[in-house]
């Protein structure tokens, strides 16, 4: 990406994106979200608008981990296309503002054991 703080400096300057987690959020958080498609455009909105407002190059987002670690995979099996959904519409947001978007995505096993390690990829 060249956004802002990168383009100043002949896009040598490292690149600028904070990460951006759900940490405060449960599993029953998880499900009303992706449940609103409402609440999914809003947090697009205001990641985009924030990342424009602040200058910076993008985003890393922890996201998936919630996937591998609540419930042995029972909101990946159930949500996976609603996740997939706001991911993708974060990921256009961003990328239309030439700005990155970066997901975190645990290893196979995570926070589980490994008899129930079911990422969804």
């Amino acid at each position: 990406g060249s956004a802002t703080s990168r383009s100043a400096a002949g896009g040598s300057a490292p690149a600028i994106v904070p990460r951006f987690l759900f940490d405060q959020f449960n599993g029953e958080d998880y499900v009303d979200f992706l449940q609103s498609e409402k609440a999914a455009a809003d947090v697009v909105r205001l990641v985009a608008k924030e990342c424009r407002k602040q200058g910076f190059d993008g985003i890393t987002l922890e996201f998936w981990n919630v996937f591998s670690t609540a419930g042995k995979g029972v909101l990946l099996k159930h949500f996976r296309p609603q996740a997939v959904s706001f991911l993708r519409a974060l990921a256009a947001a961003l990328h239309s503002q030439k700005q990155e978007f970066i997901m975190v995505v645990p290893p196979l096993g995570y926070g589980s054991d490994a008899k129930n390690s079911d990422t969804g990829f």
